[in-house]
């Protein structure tokens, strides 16, 4: 039985999909099986992943009609044997010690989850230096809190900077038929998670392209990643996790914001507008009758609900201002 099991969903990637795989072949850590589903690639992306296969017994190949990211990452989940899960996307890479650093300090300290950082790179290529191999322990809700808590510049929710302990996903799969799929389970994983272990060094190579989703044109279908707070504020909500609970709910009304502006300004869709603006209203009024937010904490917030009367309160406080000298 393998050590890790690597999963990799490929669509319609051979462009980059050699970069990928060679980046985990030649990883020094070696105990893993690299399961590859090509999601109904219509471009080379299958013939690359046979030709993989041939050459290393690590790798497995299953092929499937079109069924979307979250799909062939839970076909792989359902046939993976390691005993801990990793997560490659097809047009990033990895630095060549990611494995063996993540290993080593889940052996170190039975992490359930063992966690480094993100660089996001582009054609450029570059790679990060590493650092002095630092590494913090916690229980998954403490890490879960430190990185919404203190809004440090560490994504949580992130799926392929991290190795699970295979157990992690005994009862978790992707939702399927929505973007951001992985967005939906890895908090919860954290939660549950006894021991999580946070590496300082950046190791997962997240590539953007002019095709990635993050750089994609804006679509109603970006509207999935709301469903993901919706759900963590359910999520917490039934366990009763206040300070994790109000994190989330301010999260959520950060991107409802976000999604405002970007509604009106590239969608220009009226109706989808109205809904988002309501739920942010509704969100905002819960979120101010528990804690007294004003205008003064969040103007932005009164600029996209209530126009005029953001204008009329800071040209007043203008005014004043002059006149006070204050």
């Amino acid at each position: 039985m393998p050590i890790i099991s690597v999963i990799v969903p490929v669509y319609n990637s051979d462009k980059y999909l050699h970069r990928c795989l060679d980046s985990i072949l030649t990883q020094t850590f070696r105990d893993f099986e690299l399961i590859l589903i090509d999601d109904g690639s219509t471009d080379e992306s299958g013939v690359i992943c046979d030709e993989y296969a041939a050459k290393d017994s690590r790798i497995r190949v299953i092929h499937q009609e079109n069924k979307g990211q979250a799909a062939a990452r839970n076909r792989a989940l359902d046939v993976a044997q390691g005993e801990y899960i990793g997560f490659v996307d097809s047009d990033d890479y990895i630095h060549p010690q990611m494995y063996e650093i993540l290993m080593r300090h889940a052996r170190s300290y039975d992490a359930d989850i063992s966690v480094c950082c993100c660089r996001i790179v582009n054609e450029s290529g570059i790679y990060a230096k590493l650092g002095a191999d630092t590494c913090t322990m916690w229980n998954g809700k403490e890490f879960l809190t430190h990185c919404l808590l203190n809004h440090v510049d560490r994504k949580p929710w992130i799926l392929c900077d991290k190795v699970f302990r295979r157990s992690c996903f005994a009862s978790l799969r992707m939702p399927e038929g929505r973007i951001n799929e992985d967005n939906a389970v890895v908090y919860k994983a954290l939660y549950e998670a006894e021991c999580v272990v946070d590496c300082s060094d950046e190791l997962y190579y997240y590539f953007q392209h002019d095709q990635s989703t993050v750089n994609q044109r804006f679509s109603k279908k970006h509207l999935d990643w709301l469903l993901v707070p919706e759900e963590m504020i359910e999520y917490f909500s039934e366990k009763e996790e206040r300070v994790l609970l109000d994190q989330v709910n301010m999260l959520y009304i950060h991107e409802l914001k976000h999604f405002c502006k970007k509604v009106k300004k590239e969608l220009r869709d009226i109706e989808v507008e109205r809904i988002l603006r309501q739920k942010l209203l509704m969100q905002w009024k819960k979120e101010r009758k528990r804690h007294d937010i004003s205008i003064q904490n969040h103007p932005e917030v009164y600029e996209i609900l209530f126009p005029a009367y953001s204008y009329v309160y800071w040209t007043a406080k203008g005014v004043l201002s002059k006149l006070t000298g204050r």
